[in-house]
């Protein structure tokens, strides 16, 4: 008699210890090292810090600052089932954590086989998860208020050993810094097959045009121009071959994306030396037609050990896989991930070693890399980095400790202090009176404000990024034409800026804030469909900012600047097109409107001589001659009556603009249909409510519910209800408690008028 077949569903596989070790690929014993890792990624993408720490009951947390799990209880709960179907927006390929989208059931897994706890504090209330081994669902319970922002997660797993619990997590915190990617993902960077399947494991409802505008460089007109050459709407109803006719189509559209956009983690505090190459691999994949071209950061960073130590992470998180180290008299050999390579070295060195990639071949679902591919590349990172490591050794220099080095060695603590440990934004202010007192103590001498400017400022170009939850005041304003908004430049204002699609076509720079006004009130912006920007003076980060995220528009857009014909103001444009030391390089093209002095001089305005000889050089573009008459004049902006400034900036939107906005094709025929959909609604839905007379009805039954509704009225019932919601959650305003009794009464009520 022949066996019977016996059927089961992957995710069964998630409820037993061997079918979880099948799963994530590592020895049972490294579960807990691989939920804290899996919780601090999570957390590390959700803010710029999070913290860890050990649970009585054999447990640990973490916490983040970031904007809390969105979704209704049962849809959280249902994200850590793990019968849940595979989803996740890592199918699209990019250099940020994580690659399968796996996390949040592993976690559920490993509480469910340990017979463990889990809680989920998010968004105001507390959840106790209960992973089910029958159906593989997680069912939940209210247990209490949650009252910090961010999301804190407590496991507990019993009969496991947490010994070092946080090994891999404090790796990935370490490594949590740097400048990171700001694009899209790139069809360079996928293989057909995996094209395929995620063109095909898209949402229903999604479009060819907005699948396209997922991609870096493809949107604007051409994703309409794209979306245009297939007869159907929707992406998911494309066959194999339109698929491939599809991201053949989009690679010769896009523009690869360069290694220095990638970012870099950079140097880290107690390592010797740091070391980084970069370039692109090539996966070859037999019969497909288009191979992935994956661009990579490779850093490594060497330090004396007492014994020889690797690590490996990929996008700045470690690798679960097994890189292991064998040493021989002269040399290490590295083996594991498709590593096999060796390094010169004689005495015992920590390496750390990190790739910043979009796609990372992975053996299995369990994640661990396959990193041949760049083991060549690797192995000579490492040679160089350990040959770095033995030069500074054989020649050590003393140097003199200076105010630079105590503040950026104390730079963490003054952040962390300022902060309450991240919980809370700060400004350069407060972080400058703790490092002053830390360099007053430890070398006698008074930080200025300009020298701890200075120095933060340049470790910020180092490292390409902010210093980690800064706040920066505004300092100018940037006004759209026609919506009449005008927007303050800042930290929170830029972090959240999106550009208004189709409002203006040009911009232009000031550096007199009062100029914005007069142009206002002349309704200037809206009669040439011209943004305003100012930043009182030099163009500051903020504004910098939103220069940058407006140059990443695909809408044809122009920048001018207009500034005083002194030297500040040929200063003033340079630093808006010149490479900033924060930014890699300026992403949009700014054009001098002026003033410049031959001009003020022909125009007959009032010419200011200075006391003193200006000591400052013009910018790079001012001739020999003018850079002269610079030194000792100045003509101001100011110098030009309102009418004679108007009649000015006109003409030279007639010289160098590009006219009235007037959108492609496809958005106005867009528009058209829109606004007649929504005037017909209108319309239609005024006449209905005429005939049924809904005002008259509603006031009718408004008479008969109301009076009913005040007799409810308890007033120090009332009064105790908001006292108790307000002790539980004092983030709260007065007004919710009241209409959460308002709901509870209403909803027996209204029953009764089957309202």
């Amino acid at each position: 008699m022949a066996p019977s077949f016996h059927e089961r569903e992957h995710w069964t596989l998630f409820r037993t210890l061997q079918g979880l070790k099948q799963v994530i690929g590592v020895d049972i014993h490294l579960l807990p090292k691989l939920v804290a890792k899996e919780l601090t990624d999570n957390a590390l993408d959700a803010s710029s810090h999070c913290e860890t720490g050990l649970l009585e009951g054999n447990g640990f947390f973490v916490e983040d600052y970031g904007k809390g799990i969105s979704g209704t209880d049962e849809e959280i709960a249902s994200l850590f089932s793990i019968n849940r179907p595979l989803r996740s927006t890592k199918y699209y390929r990019m250099p940020t954590r994580g690659a399968v989208g796996n996390g949040s059931r592993v976690i559920a897994a490993s509480v469910l086989v340990s017979e463990g706890t889990l809680k989920v504090m998010t968004r105001g209330r507390c959840l106790q998860l209960f992973p089910q081994f029958d159906a593989g669902e997680t069912l939940y319970r209210q247990t209490g208020n949650y009252n910090k922002t961010g999301t804190r997660i407590e496991v507990t797993l019993p009969n496991f050993n947490l010994n070092n619990v946080f090994e891999w997590s404090n790796k990935a915190i370490q490594l949590n810094r740097g400048n990171r990617y700001k694009g899209k993902t790139s069809p360079h960077w996928y293989d057909f097959d995996f094209f395929y399947e995620l063109v095909k494991s898209s949402p229903d409802d999604l479009t060819v045009a907005r699948f396209v505008e997922e991609f870096d460089s493809l949107s604007g007109d051409i994703k309409w121009k794209i979306a245009e050459e297939f007869n159907v709407k929707k992406v998911k109803k494309l066959n194999r071959v339109d698929i491939e006719r599809l991201q053949l189509r989009m690679r010769k559209l896009a523009k690869p994306v360069s290694t220095e956009r990638l970012g870099l983690v950079g140097d880290i505090e107690g390592f010797d030396v740091y070391h980084k190459t970069h370039g692109n691999f090539e996966i070859r994949l037999e019969e497909q037609m288009s191979q992935p071209i994956v661009p990579y950061v490779l850093e490594v960073w060497v330090k004396n050990s007492d014994k020889f130590r690797s690590t490996f992470c990929v996008n700045r998180t470690p690798v679960t896989g097994n890189v292991n180290t064998h040493v021989y008299p002269q040399d290490v050999w590295l083996f594991g991930c498709g590593i096999d390579c060796r390094a010169n070295v004689k005495t015992p060195k920590e390496i750390l070693v990190n790739v910043i990639t979009p796609y990372m071949p992975i053996t299995s679902d369990s994640k661990a890399p396959d990193f041949s591919a760049l083991n060549d590349k690797i192995g000579a990172a490492i040679t160089a980095a350990i040959k770095k490591s033995k030069s500074k050794q054989s020649n050590p220099k003393q140097k003199k400790i200076s105010q630079k080095q105590v503040v950026l060695d104390n730079l963490d603590v003054a952040m962390i202090k300022s902060s309450d440990n991240y919980l809370y934004r700060y400004s350069q202010r407060q972080i400058y009176y703790v490092a002053r007192a830390i360099v007053n103590r430890e070398l006698g001498k008074d930080l200025t404000y300009k020298n701890f400017i200075k120095i933060i400022t340049g470790h910020e170009a180092e490292k390409g990024s902010e210093l980690r939850n800064i706040y920066r005041d505004d300092r100018g304003v940037l006004y759209h034409p026609h919506l009449k908004e005008t927007i303050t430049l800042g930290t929170l204002s830029v972090e959240n800026y999106k550009t208004p699609e189709w409002t203006f076509n040009k911009i232009i720079y000031c550096e007199k804030e009062g100029f914005i006004e007069i142009l206002k009130s002349a309704k200037w912006p809206e009669k040439h469909d011209c943004a305003l920007l100012t930043s009182k003076g030099y163009s500051t980060g903020a504004a910098r900012d939103v220069l940058d995220l407006i140059g990443e528009s695909d809408e044809e857009l122009l920048f001018f600047c207009i500034h005083d014909a002194d030297i500040d103001g040929t200063l003033i444009y340079q630093s808006l097109v010149e490479a900033t030391r924060i930014r890699p390089q300026r992403k949009v093209r700014v054009v001098n409107l002026g003033l410049e002095a031959e001009e003020g001089l022909d125009m007959g305005l009032q010419v200011e001589t200075l006391k003193k000889k200006q000591p400052k050089n013009c910018a790079d573009y001012v001739s020999v001659r003018w850079q002269k008459w610079y030194k000792s004049n100045r003509i101001e902006l100011n110098a030009m009556d309102t009418p004679t400034f108007i009649k000015w900036l006109d003409k030279k939107m007639e010289d160098y603009a590009n006219g009235k906005l007037i959108p492609p094709d496809h958005i106005l025929s867009n528009e058209f249909e829109s606004k007649g959909e929504q005037k017909i609604k209108d319309k239609v839905r005024d006449k209905l409510i005429r005939e049924a007379k809904i005002e008259e009805r509603t006031e009718e039954i408004l008479k008969q519910i109301f009076p009913k509704f005040k007799e409810k009225l308890r007033l120090e019932e009332l009064k105790a209800t908001v006292k108790k919601k307000l002790s539980d959650n004092p983030y709260l305003q007065w007004k919710k408690p009241i209409s959460d009794v308002v709901d509870e009464i209403l909803a027996g009520l209204l029953t009764e008028y089957d309202v």
